[in-house]
């Protein structure tokens, strides 16, 4: 456990830095890449591995907004409806 790169934090820097800060072309072509990027787990779907859509998990967060803002908006009509029998009464 006490080699991982992880337990060694500059040097995890240090590497973490030389792959962002690379532009060389010639070092970049067998690799079929433009450079790469700092990502994080959270960037990843843990089950398959691919990385996330960012745009159906926006999707999926706006549709639960939707559906809690129609429950409550159900709810409030539903105590104003018993709110306006119970004046009538």
């Amino acid at each position: 456990m006490g080699n991982e790169i992880g337990s060694f934090p500059a040097l995890k820097e240090k590497v973490r830095s030389a792959f962002l800060s690379l532009t060389d072309k010639d070092v970049l072509k067998p690799l079929k890449a433009d450079g790469f990027a700092s990502v994080s787990d959270k960037d990843y779907d843990v089950n398959t591995g691919s990385r996330k859509d960012p745009e159906p998990l926006i999707l999926q967060r706006c549709n639960q907004l939707r559906m809690i803002t129609e429950a409550y908006q159900s709810a409030v009509d539903r105590e104003q409806s018993i709110w306006r029998q119970s004046a009538v009464a």
